[in-house]
């Protein structure tokens, strides 16, 4: 029995100074309150009302209970509701229930702050409006828009009271049209997000044709050279005046890169003209395709043919 009573005397003796120690600490263990900070679980908006303005969307839960169980709280484990079902288009104070408010049942809650919260609720209104296409960049050189057809053309939309009210167009997506110079089609989603909006299902995308055309403008050369056609190696052609002033009309991004010594040529024909004599004849311009002759300066011109000697 001796034995028996002294055997693993040592384990015996640590599980009872244990087993004080866990009874000491349990019965003295101090209560204490700790702050949370949680978000407000807002629910039940009515379905043709929104939320506007700025609002608290936090509070501070205070909880009390053993430091042990207040240590192992996460905010998470909280949950501060807010029942918006019956409300009513306007400003509304709504308080804070302690009663409503959810946590671990080790706990309790003392405390909320702010006790109330302030809200606005906007009644949310349709209306049908027009739809702009969104173009970035520009088109090629010397490239117009000659026509943009967008499909919808208009579309039904729902916002706020505030928003709506005000609000005739609505935007697509920005379509790049840098450097187009030729016709384009383009299936393209209206910014919901830009005019703060949400539009119809079965409207939200629409079909952009764009159609370009060459810009038109006239310029004015100078000093263009005038020559003569077949002429004889044997032969000299003294014309006077030697230059020309003309007056094109054309596609811009053609004429804007004209060169006058390469692509304009003023000649005159020669045949059957006698040598030693002096006559007066119209030139002929040759132009690129496209380029269109307005004026030519002057109308006449002198030749006199020579045979060399």
């Amino acid at each position: 029995m001796k034995d028996l009573l002294f055997k693993n005397l040592g384990l015996k003796i640590f599980s009872l100074l244990f087993s004080m120690v866990l009874w000491f600490y349990i019965t003295t263990e101090k209560e204490s309150e700790l702050g949370f900070l949680v978000k407000l679980s807002v629910r039940n908006i009515p379905k043709d009302m929104e939320l506007v303005g700025k609002r608290v969307d936090r509070v501070t839960v205070w909880v009390y209970g053993l430091r042990r169980y207040l240590m192992r709280i996460s905010p998470d484990e909280i949950v501060v509701p807010v029942d918006l079902k019956n409300a009513k288009e306007g400003v509304i104070i709504y308080p804070i229930n302690l009663e409503v408010i959810k946590v671990p049942p080790e706990v309790s809650v003392t405390r909320v702050s702010p006790s109330t919260i302030r809200f606005q609720l906007e009644r949310v209104i349709g209306k049908k409006v027009k739809v702009v296409p969104e173009l970035k960049g520009k088109l090629a050189l010397g490239y117009d828009i000659e026509s943009m057809d967008e499909q919808p053309d208009f579309v039904n939309v729902k916002g706020k009271r505030s928003i709506i009210e005000n609000l005739n167009t609505v935007y697509t997506y920005p379509i790049d049209i840098n450097g187009l110079s030729q016709n384009l089609k383009f299936e393209v989603p209206i910014d919901e997000e830009r005019s703060k909006i949400k539009v119809e299902e079965g409207e939200k995308m629409v079909m952009v044709d764009i159609k370009v055309k060459e810009r038109i403008i006239e310029k004015t050369f100078t000093e263009v050279p005038v020559s003569v056609e077949d002429l004889d190696q044997s032969t000299i052609a003294v014309i006077t005046p030697d230059k020309a002033t003309l007056k094109l009309k054309g596609p811009e991004a053609v004429l804007v890169n004209l060169n006058k010594d390469e692509n304009i040529k003023v000649v005159l024909d020669i045949k059957k003209l006698n040598s030693n004599k002096t006559v007066r004849r119209k030139a002929k311009v040759i132009l690129p395709d496209k380029i269109i002759l307005l004026k030519l300066e002057p109308e006449w011109f002198k030749i006199h043919v020579e045979e060399e000697e």
